[in-house]
């Protein structure tokens, strides 16, 4: 009786399904993806489950503790392949979609659209936790757990024989990633304490199965000693809350959080909060801010590591907007604005795989070992939808050379240098000044006939006022980015072409403006 009241949604539906699968088949290998088809610590393929349970043994030991995602990165990356994780993470990711429309008792339809746009405009680090294979089993794959987790906590019985299941499945949610589960099993806590009179004996088995997850993730001894060997020196006052505000300041890449903190501070203005909305929803919100303390006191700043902080926010928005009605043109609107992204990241995707195959294309034929690439130029926005075949989000390099890229491939050592570059070294074989390559990671190059440098030392012209912040011009000359008549770095490296030998330099985005000479030492 109502399903042609359901055709269009489920149509649109469907097409971002396809086309999630479109951008799946383009996303190539990235990162950890070129590792894992090995037994984690050896130079062995993985050719067998049980080769997964000794690498992941290996791993929990070693590395961390989370057995569950890596477990599938492993069977996908080094038994069943690419091709197959393709279909299965698109259908994982619709039942991602799925499960958030079902912000109460019934799929919600309407807020489709609205849950596309919100993905797509504001998740941080899309592509790394829906595209990238290791990403997406670390929090597409975690999420989808707990979304189902928390519908069968919420079910009113369950029957006794099933709770060995239900015990087993709360191990599996809780043993995945801690980026999700030190907040949602936090606001596991917090709610059924609070609220006792609901604890029924299925409950109980589901917490008590998530809660020895947790605890097999968080204390795995390959955690336990990076934590401990990860603090240098002493600890001190000062030094913990300089960490604590660099931290906080690379939380503003957070952007479903603030939307819920404007939109709560927005309706308590006008006293239209939902009766009960902070009671009810005492889970997500403890599960909020226990994830933004921890990611805050680990100091991780990639986009990805944010993703439980904005699940979790999405949920209460989500859970928002259920107590109001939604006009038809936001909804119309959010469906057009999710389209046209969708349609844009399908395009960029396919051009940056080209590239990928194009690179692929010169290991598999490469004599000299050097990869000549041709970045995709995106514009930034799209940064955050598509994966790149480089690591070109870490400032730590500028040229890519890989280990794990020439083992993958049983090649010898490649070299990933940006065309431009090799273009005008060969050209002009008798620069010997210092020049610049204007790459997605500019660099510094001058070509030398020594081994090795240590560091180099830019000096500095007087900064032009009108580049300085209005707000900064009356401490700039106490602010050593404004200040400093040179500075040093040790972001650089010799490497060795045919074309003879260079010195390749990081740029420096604050001051390469003010950047007169560059000296070697």
């Amino acid at each position: 009786m109502n399903a042609p009241k359901h055709i269009l949604p489920a149509t649109f539906f469907g097409i971002i399904g396809i086309v999630f699968y479109m951008l799946m088949v383009f996303t190539p290998l990235f990162s950890d993806d070129w590792n894992y088809y090995l037994v984690f610590g050896t130079d062995r393929r993985i050719q067998s489950l049980w080769d997964i349970f000794v690498s992941q043994y290996n791993h929990y030991i070693l590395n961390n503790g989370r057995f569950i995602p890596h477990f599938f990165v492993q069977l996908f990356d080094g038994i069943l392949g690419k091709g197959l994780f393709n279909i299965v993470n698109t259908i994982v990711f619709l039942v991602f979609i799925l499960l958030l429309l079902r912000v109460k008792d019934k799929t919600e339809w309407l807020y489709l659209p609205i849950v596309l746009a919100l993905l797509f405009l504001l998740m941080p680090g899309f592509n790394n936790a829906f595209l990238w294979m290791s990403g997406a089993c670390n929090y597409l794959w975690a999420a989808v757990l707990i979304l189902l987790f928390y519908k069968l906590l919420t079910h009113d019985k369950v029957n006794v024989r099933y709770y060995p299941l239900l015990l087993l499945f709360g191990i599996l949610c809780g043993w995945t990633n801690e980026a999700l589960i030190v907040g949602f099993v936090s606001g596991c806590l917090c709610y059924y304490l609070i609220n006792r009179k609901e604890l029924t004996s299925h409950r109980v088995v589901l917490l008590a199965g998530l809660i020895i997850g947790a605890l097999f993730l968080t204390l795995a001894p390959g955690s336990v000693h990076r934590f401990f060997n990860g603090k240098e020196g002493a600890f001190s006052i000062t030094g913990f809350t300089h960490q604590l505000l660099a931290s906080l300041l690379a939380m503003d890449n957070l952007r479903l959080l603030p939307l819920l903190l404007l939109t709560l501070l927005s309706l308590a203005v006008f006293k239209k909060i939902p009766k009960g909305f902070f009671s009810e929803n005492l889970l997500w919100l403890v599960a909020v801010g226990v994830s933004f303390v921890f990611v805050l006191l680990t100091g991780h700043q990639a986009a990805h590591s944010r993703f439980g902080i904005e699940l979790f926010s999405l949920i209460l928005i989500l859970r928002l907007l259920d107590s109001f009605a939604i006009p038809k043109s936001v909804i119309t609107t959010s469906g057009l604005i999710a389209c046209i992204v969708l349609a844009l990241t399908a395009y960029y995707s396919y051009l940056n795989n080209q590239e990928f195959r194009r690179c692929v294309a010169q290991i598999q034929s490469s004599g000299t070992g050097i990869i000549e690439t041709d970045e995709v130029k995106l514009p930034s926005f799209f940064d955050r939808l598509v994966v790149r075949f480089k690591p070109s989000e870490n400032d730590d390099y500028y040229y890519f050379q890989s280990d794990w890229i020439d083992r993958y491939y049983g090649k010898g050592k490649l070299l990933f240098m940006p065309y431009r570059f090799m273009e005008r070294i060969r050209d002009d074989v008798g620069a010997y000044e210092v020049f610049d390559v204007e790459t997605d990671l500019p660099f510094y190059a001058k070509r030398t006939d020594v081994e090795s440098v240590e560091s180099a030392v830019f000096h500095l012209s007087e900064p032009v006022k009108k580049y300085i912040p209005l707000l900064l011009r009356p401490i700039a000359g106490k602010m050593e980015r404004y200040s400093a008549k040179e500075v040093k770095t040790n972001n650089l490296s010799v490497v060795t072409l045919p074309q003879g030998r260079f010195i390749l330099v990081m740029k420096n985005h604050m001051i390469a403006d003010r950047v007169e000479s560059i000296t070697f030492q």
